[in-house]
């Protein structure tokens, strides 16, 4: 969680968290417990891309390690798959 707020805009400002949980139960728990945190919303997945398309730059040099078009032309990550190498990383 650290590191999302670090990367993708700071304390005090909106952010993700994806979280990946083996146990269905445990999943639907901790998001229940979430959602009861002040100021604690669910996003739809047209929010959630358009907030990854929002902060592209910040994504693709984080996740990838690539910071200019060129690079990025090279290295052609669509955001769905970026979202799940996002996931797939950052277990939390």
């Amino acid at each position: 969680i650290g590191d999302a707020l670090r990367i993708f805009g700071g304390y005090g400002k909106p952010y993700i968290v994806a979280v990946s949980i083996h146990d269905r139960s445990q999943s639907e728990e901790l998001f229940e417990n979430i959602s009861k945190i002040d100021n604690v919303t669910k996003m739809t997945n047209e929010q959630v891309q358009q907030c990854m398309n929002n902060n592209f730059d910040n994504i693709r040099r984080y996740y990838f390690g690539t910071t200019s078009d060129q690079e990025q032309a090279t290295y052609e990550n669509p955001i769905g798959e970026i979202v799940t190498k996002m996931v797939a990383s950052k277990h939390l």
